[in-house]
């Protein structure tokens, strides 16, 4: 079942879907907002060691699930990489996101945050698997 996996563009496309969470999470982007629309103060958020780990597990799964859809549909060109990654965003990640969102009352802006994180996530891992494949 894994055969195929392209296991150093996983890797690497983890480490770049990371990057781009901690980027946009950090003060120079969306951290202020992100935490006024989650109804929390910094001193609340506690540590984020676990959900950072939490994150590197998921994002892992994601990466090779990525891998095995570009073996499956032999994404050849980064152009490929990136509309594969956006509709796999678009029709499981981003779609379940705002459905989960609409059931817990969050706002519009929090969902518009953490689905551009994921939106860009994915683009991210496309093109970093892309890249080394």
């Amino acid at each position: 079942m894994l055969q195929g996996v392209n296991w150093l563009g996983a890797g690497a496309a983890t480490v770049a879907a990371m990057a781009v969470g901690s980027l946009w999470y950090s003060p120079l982007m969306f951290m202020k907002r992100w935490q006024a629309e989650l109804g929390k103060t910094p001193d609340q958020m506690g540590k984020p060691l676990s959900a950072v780990g939490n994150s590197v597990v998921m994002y892992l799964i994601a990466a090779v699930g990525l891998s095995m859809v570009f073996e499956w549909k032999s994404v050849t060109t980064m152009g490929d990489a990136l509309m594969t990654s956006g509709a796999i965003w678009l029709v499981f990640v981003g779609s379940m996101e705002l459905m989960h969102d609409r059931y817990n009352g969050a706002s519009a802006t929090f969902s518009a945050i953490n689905c551009g994180n994921t939106l860009v996530s994915f683009l991210a891992m496309g093109a970093v698997l892309q890249a080394l494949g």
